[in-house]
């Protein structure tokens, strides 16, 4: 039987640098992988086509990568339901045929495991969850560095994808490592790696000790926090109590706070969907609720910008065409 690790996790949590590692130790992550930029110079390690059909599903849902809002996938008709799982099949069995250990590292994966159980299982695959956790005000910092995103949208986005991913892999075997425990010890997480599910890496720790070394560049790691205080606001206060209770890694203290997390963000979500009779007493769904709006003027003002530059390019060859007759 062959095993495929899925490495998941938030945006900026040390996916790439785990992919990375797991790649030295031997795991094949496939062909046509994306190359490094100005904020992964280490490489991304993702799948390009793994990656493409990630974001057709999201679309299929309505849904576009980074996006703060709850998934809903039973919405989705059996067809298209059928269509992704075909699809998935389809590109495990072009890069993946009889390959015994193998990954895919995509942060998406971290909402989208209901949709990649059923092609692995119909292919007697044996999956394994691998989930990066870092600290939610370091991650925001790095998203608002590089996408701009608010201190809000960040957090919320953080818990969507920590709490999916938590909740989609309980039971199986899963291994959650923290972005800290990787730079600090990677040994130790490699080891734990193994124990938890229930693997050997083709290469050993001793043999591969420089080249990792020298990849996990500690100078890379920008927008460090030092303490676990610091929430500042209902969002903050959830996502440090869930990334705590992960850094502790004590499986019935993870399942009472990551519940209570994703019972109250999805009463928050059912308070909105009312908004004309909502008071917004309710700290949390005050806090989404400024998130939603923000995102949903965004939307307007890009599809205004949209609007404005494809009437410039009419007006460009309308004009074009009157000087030519």
């Amino acid at each position: 039987m062959s095993n495929v690790i899925l490495i998941m996790g938030m945006h900026r949590s040390g996916t790439s640098a785990m992919a990375g590692v797991c790649n030295i130790l031997g795991v094949d992550l496939g062909k046509g992988l994306i190359g490094s930029d100005a904020f992964n110079p280490k490489g991304h390690w993702e799948h390009e086509e793994m990656v493409l059909i990630h974001r057709s599903i999201l679309r299929d849902l309505g849904r576009s990568a980074g996006c703060v809002h709850a998934l809903l996938p039973e919405k989705l008709k059996s067809r298209v339901l059928a269509d992704i799982k075909r699809t998935i099949g389809e590109a495990i069995d072009k890069d993946f045929y009889k390959v015994r250990l193998w990954a895919v590292k995509d942060p998406e994966i971290s909402r989208l495991i209901p949709f990649w159980l059923p092609p692995i299982q119909q292919r007697n695959i044996s999956p394994k969850f691998l989930i990066m956790v870092r600290h939610p005000y370091e991650v925001a910092r790095s998203l608002h560095n590089r996408n701009g995103f608010t201190l809000r949208k960040s957090l919320l986005l953080w818990l969507r994808y920590t709490l999916e991913a938590e909740r989609s892999t309980r039971g199986l075997h899963r291994s959650i490592i923290t972005h800290r425990f990787l730079m600090a010890d990677w040994r130790t997480v490699v080891l734990r790696i193994q124990t938890d599910l229930g693997l050997m890496f083709p290469r050993k720790v001793a043999t591969v000790a420089p080249q990792v070394d020298a990849f996990l560049d500690k100078g890379l790691w920008h927008h460090q926090q030092d303490t676990l205080d610091g929430a500042s606001c209902a969002l903050g206060t959830m996502a440090m109590e869930v990334y705590m209770a992960l850094s502790l890694n004590h499986t019935a203290e993870i399942n009472r706070v990551a519940d209570s997390a994703m019972a109250a963000l999805d009463v928050a979500e059912g308070q909105l969907r009312h908004l004309p009779l909502y008071s917004g007493r309710d700290s949390l769904a005050k806090e989404i609720r400024s998130v939603y709006r923000g995102e949903k003027l965004k939307y307007v003002v890009n599809s205004s910008r949209k609007i404005s530059q494809v009437a410039a390019v009419l007006s460009a060859v309308i004009g074009l065409a009157g000087a030519a007759q």
